[in-house]
């Protein structure tokens, strides 16, 4: 019998008083959407929002009574930091976190709210790691690796038991991967149990991208922090080469689509790795097959501002969003012209803007309105209606 199996099995009764079994519900919406039967394994809905926990509170359960003394300390880009100081917390250690200096403010703050100390360093987790190392030989704290350690892999290894014990007959699982402690995993738990089960991984673009901007002053960004990892583990590679059927990419817009559809479709917020295989799917990037597809969401953790910022995205991707420039005199009513002709085609106005110096011709002034409406249609009505007063239209860049 496979060692890292008999361990995931050990973490699962270990881990069993401060982790719940997290629910996993089949999507209606979702499965009509996608044309397949989609199930999602909802691991956002733990404490701290990520699957996270399994893995740190099957490590610092294992710490002998002296590593306990000594502290922990983790670099992570968000999920593994707020995982680790909240079950730090419950067993009374001490924890330092060192997160890159662009994690996402409700990570950190998180964090520290658990009780971790947490200093910002490196523009990514590989540069953060480094600081964490620097500090860990320092103060002879024991490292608490995000991914690429056994305890941690078992302990994320019991969402492919709970899988499985709860839908017998799933037929595929898809699983985010950034370092690939959590789909190594899975699917050394999820083949034990049923090896003719089809295990596929989604990875972020971002690893291609970052690698080809390596000389950039400016660090190249991702929706999907908490799977923005450039390589990885060497625990974790020979498991996904072992266990792993198949692995794919997506890109920065799948992923924001993603995340704007699980929230109009399953009335939830997850972040951009959650978002991941969702992302896979939409975009036809996923092997067919007939049976069940389990979606691994594997956390919720994003900030409220870039939430707010994909779901205006996509409302100006399906034209739901208009954004237009009118060339008026610059006179008294004549903003009230426009406002009045817009309310009439049932347009919500959110946003108005003049612009005095840069307008084209002397006494007139360019206003431009972001306007929300119903489709392309609609959009096509409010400018013809502009236009038939005479009014100069042209569409805004950027609604």
């Amino acid at each position: 019998m496979d060692k890292l199996f008999d361990h995931i099995k050990n973490a699962q009764k270990r881990i069993q008083p401060s982790i719940f079994r997290t629910s996993l519900l089949h999507g209606t919406l979702l499965s009509r959407e996608l044309g397949i039967t989609a199930w999602c394994k909802w691991e956002n809905r733990h404490v701290t929002g990520s699957f996270k926990e399994r893995g740190a509170s099957n490590f610092l359960s294992l710490l002998s009574p002296e590593d306990r003394k000594r502290g922990v300390i983790a670099s992570s880009a968000g999920n593994h930091a707020l995982a680790l100081s909240y079950h730090a917390s419950l067993q009374n250690i001490s924890c330092k976190i060192v997160m890159p200096r662009f994690a996402p403010l409700i990570k950190v703050r998180s964090s520290r709210g658990y009780g971790a100390d947490v200093i910002l360093a490196g523009d990514n987790f590989d540069e953060a790691g480094e600081h964490a190392s620097i500090i860990e030989k320092q103060e002879n704290r024991v490292r608490v690796q995000a991914f690429n350690d056994p305890s941690i892999i078992a302990g994320q290894g019991t969402i492919g038991l709970e899988i499985l014990d709860q839908l017998p007959d799933a037929d595929m699982i898809v699983v985010p991967v950034g370092g690939g402690g959590l789909i190594s995993g899975i699917a050394c738990a999820a083949k034990h149990l049923k090896p003719s089960i089809k295990i596929v991984g989604v990875q972020s673009d971002w690893v291609v991208k970052k690698t080809n901007h390596t000389a950039e002053r400016i660090p190249y960004a991702s929706i999907a922090d908490g799977i923005a990892v450039k390589s990885l583990g060497d625990l974790t590679k020979p498991l996904i080469d072992k266990y792993v059927d198949e692995l794919v990419s997506v890109s920065e817009d799948e992923i924001s689509d993603a995340i704007v559809k699980l929230l109009a479709l399953e009335h939830a917020v997850v972040e951009g790795a959650g978002a991941a295989g969702i992302a896979a799917a939409l975009a036809g990037k996923l092997p067919k097959i007939k049976g069940n597809t389990v979606f691994v969401i594997c956390g919720s953790n994003i900030d409220v501002n870039v939430l707010s910022r994909l779901i205006d995205r996509s409302s100006a991707k399906d034209g739901r969003l208009l954004g237009i420039i009118v060339s008026v005199p610059d006179v008294p009513g004549a903003l009230h012209l426009i406002t009045e002709i817009i309310s009439q085609q049932a347009g919500n106005i959110l946003n108005v803007l003049h612009d005095r110096s840069f307008s084209a011709k002397p006494a007139y002034v360019d206003i431009e309105f972001t306007i929300e409406v119903k489709d392309l249609p609609h959009q096509k009505t409010i400018i013809d209606a502009l236009e038939a007063e005479g009014l100069t239209v042209a569409l805004s860049e950027h609604p």
